[in-house]
């Protein structure tokens, strides 16, 4: 176990360092990172090689309930595979690649989902916690967002604005709630399943068109 963990660094910053001695049946020999310009261009790639090259290290340490956790960078990319599984199964459903929605702080499952709605292709949109109903159901709409990931502080406001969001078809609380669908049930019944994501050239240029047009509905925040 890493006894000093790195303060404010991006765990899935990616560098191209030397690595320790490897191994190898020839001998010691002295290797570079897998990870590389070359083959890693997309936020997929990110996440399924730094699974793969840093495996057992903690990716992410949080506290829960007096508990501290771990997650290995190797789970959380099979989490978020688990994700792009799950988004596999609504993409059918809907006909099209759904949209989510996040809103909530940086928990263990906002990144997981944050980064697997965003390594199976489809669309992810951060929602600001802070906006009154009528403005948040106004964004939700703008958005065309199929699915809504919330933390469960903010379950009242979800309820309210349900009936003003036709578009939407779910909406799914991060943390376990009282008779709502949650994240956990998602990771636990996709655990360990995955699915290569494809996305088309067509995808792109609809996800870059859509996302020109609602750069013009939504300000940025000065």
């Amino acid at each position: 176990m890493n006894d000093h963990p790195p303060e404010r660094v991006d765990p899935l910053l990616c560098v191209e360092r030397e690595l320790p001695l490897a191994d190898l049946s020839s001998g010691f020999m002295r290797r570079k990172a897998m990870i590389s310009y070359e083959n890693t261009k997309t936020v997929r790639d990110l996440v399924w090689n730094t699974g793969r090259e840093y495996a057992g290290r903690v990716f992410l340490r949080y506290e829960e309930n007096d508990v501290v956790y771990e997650v290995t960078y190797d789970e959380f990319a099979t989490q978020c595979r688990g994700v792009a599984a799950w988004l596999r199964e609504q993409d059918a459903a809907a006909g099209h690649k759904v949209r989510v929605g996040l809103m909530g702080s940086s928990s263990h499952h906002y990144l997981v989902f944050l980064l697997g709605v965003m390594a199976s292709g489809n669309v992810v949109v951060p929602l600001d916690v802070q906006l009154n109903e009528e403005t948040f159901a106004d964004n939700v709409n703008r958005s065309d967002l199929d699915i809504l990931f919330y933390d469960w502080d903010h379950y009242g406001l979800v309820e309210a604005v349900k009936e003003k969001c036709p578009r939407l078809r779910a909406c799914i609380s991060l943390q376990h709630g009282k008779h709502v669908p949650c994240s956990d049930q998602i990771l636990k019944g996709y655990a360990g399943i995955s699915v290569d994501p494809v996305v088309s050239e067509e995808d792109c240029l609809h996800q870059e068109q859509q996302a020109e047009e609602r750069a013009l509905c939504f300000p940025t925040a000065t």
